[in-house]
């Protein structure tokens, strides 16, 4: 995966995801800008609701990651490299593997927010996703995360605790 930062203050989590991803084939061809911008007020209206107090998302129209440099720059090591892999991950679904979702989840209505948070996972980075999931999502819906590798139980589990988290019953 090669990531091109806009700014120097996100070279060290860039390189550093680089260098821990360079063995996962599935990130090989994965070419993406990493733009800090000061803060998402200013984005469009067209963007999600709750963006604003977003440390990071994926904007598909443009390919790239934008970060929020007013919540980002202040967070701990891993929970940037959760937050970069998450939007990552946003990404690879859109690129590389656009057909995941209805192939490996096909019988299930799952949100692309939770195959991001389980391919994280899979790609080696579940203390981190744990961590930050447990900070912004509460214990219920880490402790569905730590299920990632039986599929049926985590699936069970993570769309009750993300249903709950929809409905602000977390």
């Amino acid at each position: 995966m090669n990531l091109h930062e806009n700014d120097l203050r996100l070279e060290e989590i860039c390189r550093f995801i680089e260098k821990a991803t360079n063995q996962l084939q599935d990130l090989s061809f994965l070419v993406l800008k990493i733009e800090l911008l000061d803060s998402f007020e200013n984005l469009n209206k067209a963007s999600p609701k709750g963006i604003i107090k977003s440390p990071a998302a994926y904007q598909c129209s443009e390919k790239r990651i934008i970060v929020n440099s007013r919540i980002f720059l202040n967070l701990e090591m891993p929970i940037k490299v959760a937050t970069i892999m998450h939007e990552v991950a946003h990404a690879y679904l859109h690129l590389i593997n656009p057909g995941l979702k209805e192939r490996e989840f096909k019988d299930k209505d799952i949100d692309e927010e939770l195959i991001a948070d389980y391919l994280v996972c899979g790609w080696g980075f579940e203390e981190q996703i744990i961590a930050e999931r447990t900070l912004s999502y509460g214990e219920l819906y880490s402790d569905a995360l730590r299920l990632w590798r039986d599929r049926e139980k985590f699936l069970e589990a993570i769309t009750i605790a993300y249903t709950k988290i929809l409905i602000g019953n977390n």
